[in-house]
């Protein structure tokens, strides 16, 4: 009989075994330069992570902050931290002075810092003095010392590509380990939204939640085989549902430097999607159309199906971005439901201005008053749209 898949770590055990030679991820530099993970080496290097978060004081429930960018390596710790049992929360920082960081510290009391070193990191330059750097070399688990912030921290640990980079350390580790007692219901991931307003909230999601969404999202998928997605590592659409639970190997840029001044993402997304001959792509409307003026007059498609959302979609847009795909899907999603609805078409003439088209499979939405009571026909009310 086939093992239950119903945790991320199982889903991780299970993909390495059936398929251990398909590349899971693949990353892209501003210089092109191709570097890939398959879903072997994911496995094997994310319990190699696991087991140092272990060495670490990370517990079963225990809350990770995790700062680093899109990358390979954000790949391995993200999924670690959840082969050890902890929860994973993702971090971005719009200000170099940092509130939304400290806040996401203070919010979640977490022990453990998953930071990148270099001098031009805003996260690394707000603790770096407070790091017991006395016996630290290039990278590795670190402790804190008393700092000023009030955040509980207690160990980082610094992520590096100087000296032996990250990845390439694991690789040397014999020690793995995946927490065992993991279950469906345990929390595993947090989305740190602001919302529309300026304060930081945290969207828990447990691996039941995440996998099921994943599991109802498939419905969007036309045989794709691979799927460009640079979505910042706090967006719902980053969850790994798309290389575990969809089974298509995930393409992005490698985020782990600022790019120099002279390369522009629109070209360098434009020039992978050429190069890796992308399938299915997801961006916002003006990023996708700011790409295809980079393929306008070719007189293939730029990709077979192209996924536009994170704003509202209007039949203008549309009609622009059409001519790039063999088919457009509008999905929306949000921190507290990874998938709410989606509109697939092959002609622009299918769609109107903001036609959500219709929920995904695992989704209730029910219009209430103040009171959080049903409201009838005709009668004003909020919308709430909750996962099953």
């Amino acid at each position: 009989m086939e093992p239950p898949r119903d945790t991320v770590p199982s889903w991780i055990h299970w993909k390495s075994c059936t398929s251990p030679n398909e590349e899971a991820v693949v990353s892209y530099s501003p210089c092109l330069k191709r570097s890939s993970l398959t879903y072997y080496e994911i496995h094997n290097l994310a319990s190699r992570f696991a087991h140092i978060l272990k060495e670490g004081g990370v517990r079963k429930g225990d809350m990770v902050v995790n700062a680093l960018p899109n990358c390979l390596e954000h790949i391995v710790t993200s999924l670690g931290t959840l082969m050890a049992g902890g929860v994973n929360i993702a971090v971005e920082i719009f200000m170099n002075s940092g509130e939304t960081f400290y806040e996401v510290l203070d919010k979640t009391k977490t022990k453990m810092l998953i930071v990148q070193k270099g001098d031009e990191i805003t996260s690394w330059n707000l603790v770096k003095d407070h790091l017991d750097l006395s016996s630290f070399t290039h990278g590795g688990l670190t402790t804190f010392n008393k700092s000023a912030k009030s955040f509980k921290l207690e160990h980082a640990f610094v992520v590096s590509r100087e000296g032996t980079p990250f990845l390439e350390y694991l690789r040397t580790m014999n020690e793995t380990y995946s927490c065992p007692s993991v279950t469906p219901e345990d929390p595993c991931l947090a989305f740190s939204t602001s919302s529309s307003t300026s304060l930081v909230r945290l969207v828990l999601h447990t691996h039941k939640s995440l996998i099921r969404s994943g599991k109802a999202s498939k419905v969007i998928l036309h045989g794709e085989k691979d799927y460009l997605n640079n979505t910042p590592p706090t967006w719902a659409t980053n969850f790994p549902g798309d290389f575990l639970v969809w089974g298509v190997t995930r393409v992005s840029l490698d985020q782990w430097a600022p790019p120099p001044k002279n390369i522009h993402e629109d070209k360098l997304l434009a020039d992978v999607i050429e190069k890796e001959k992308i399938d299915m792509v997801f961006m916002i409307p003006p990023l996708a159309e700011a790409v295809m003026k980079h393929w306008h007059p070719r007189p293939l498609k730029m990709v077979k199906h192209l996924i536009i959302g994170a704003m509202p979609v209007r039949e203008k847009a549309v009609q622009k971005l059409m001519p790039a795909a063999n088919r457009i899907t509008v999905r929306y999603m949000s921190s507290e439901s990874p998938g709410i609805t989606y509109n697939t078409f092959k002609s622009a003439d299918h769609f109107h201005d903001f036609d959500s088209g219709v929920p995904e499979s695992d989704l209730q939405i029910r219009c209430v008053n103040e009171s959080l009571k049903d409201v009838g026909p005709k009668q004003t009310g909020c919308c709430c749209a909750n996962t099953r």
